[in-house]
């Protein structure tokens, strides 16, 4: 059962089932090979595709990195917006898998919360409370304004998908396309109860809760048990502990949850409009035949008030 629109999430639920990251054992041969490989593929996208990596300060006085591939003669840019717990880094395979034309810019933020924005959130001690998507979406356009770019096409995966939508929802003067990849748009309630409950699956600390996680969140059982290691491996290299990305991932639901009751409403009034428009196309031509011009006149007012 899909959330209804009166259902709410504790900014910071409690009580929080974390404390601290538990000891995870050296990785194996095996495993340390697979995870340097990963470090070695964000740095060959990043050289191959000729990102600079580049830093900026916002009006925030926040400092904020990002990778920039800025052709000379560039036509388009595109914003790529990451996952939870990833970076720009670890997002540079992303885009780069995309083999987009030379006159393409493509700039990979890190998003509030993660990579070099770490620390500005850990300053921040009990009053960081995580980020919905709509703020997120409000600082991407500090952001882009800094860089003075008019428009931007958006590709977003994950919490960056949701962020993408909040941005071109909020913000539609700035976007021009989306391109979303498995984009975190919607929670069931019992996700939603779970959260308030202080049960946050998403604060995994060792490769069981990984695997437990991405079972989850849909993922077959055998795909789960071999991407687990990874990803708590690459948790624990953040540097924060379960706290932190409790407290992000409800700051993160609650951005969910509000999008996707936009998008609910959105496609309501859509789908109003659409059948609205079918009955009056459908009056205004059955009037066309027999000559009723005051007909036509109250089946479209008819029309209009449906949508309104």
């Amino acid at each position: 059962m899909f959330l209804s629109t009166r259902t709410l999430v504790q900014r910071f639920p409690r009580p929080l089932l974390s404390r601290g990251f538990s000891t995870l054992p050296p990785p194996s041969a095996e495993l340390q090979q697979v995870l340097d490989g990963i470090k070695q593929q964000q740095m060959t996208a990043i050289e191959q595709w000729g990102f600079a990596d580049c830093q900026l300060t916002l009006e925030t006085s926040e400092k904020l990195s990002y990778l920039d591939r800025n052709p000379p003669n560039s036509t388009h840019t595109l914003l790529c917006l990451h996952g939870m717990t990833q970076d720009r880094k670890l997002f540079a395979p992303f885009a780069a898998a995309l083999r987009l034309p030379p006159n393409v810019r493509v700039i990979i933020p890190d998003l509030q919360g993660h990579g070099s924005r770490i620390p500005h959130c850990l300053l921040l001690g009990e009053d960081f409370l995580g980020h919905t998507h709509e703020e997120r979406a409000a600082d991407i356009t500090q952001f882009v304004a800094a860089l003075d770019i008019a428009t931007v096409d958006v590709y977003g995966y994950s919490m960056g998908g949701g962020v993408a939508l909040a941005l071109a929802s909020d913000h539609p003067h700035l976007v021009d396309k989306c391109a979303l990849l498995a984009p975190a748009g919607g929670l069931t309630s019992a996700a939603i109860a779970e959260t308030n409950d202080g049960v946050i699956r998403y604060n995994y600390q060792t490769v069981e809760q990984a695997k437990m996680m991405m079972e989850v969140t849909g993922f077959h059982a055998e795909v789960a048990k071999a991407r687990a290691p990874l990803l708590a491996y690459a948790r624990a290299e953040s540097g924060v502990d379960g706290e932190y990305w409790a407290r992000m991932w409800s700051g993160t639901v609650n951005g969910i949850v509000n999008i996707g009751l936009s998008i609910e409403v959105r496609a309501r009034a859509k789908r109003e409009y659409l059948l609205a428009n079918s009955i009056w196309t459908s009056l205004k031509r059955k009037n066309a035949l027999v000559g009723g011009s005051e007909r036509t006149a109250s089946s479209k007012r008819h029309a209009k008030s449906a949508w309104s």
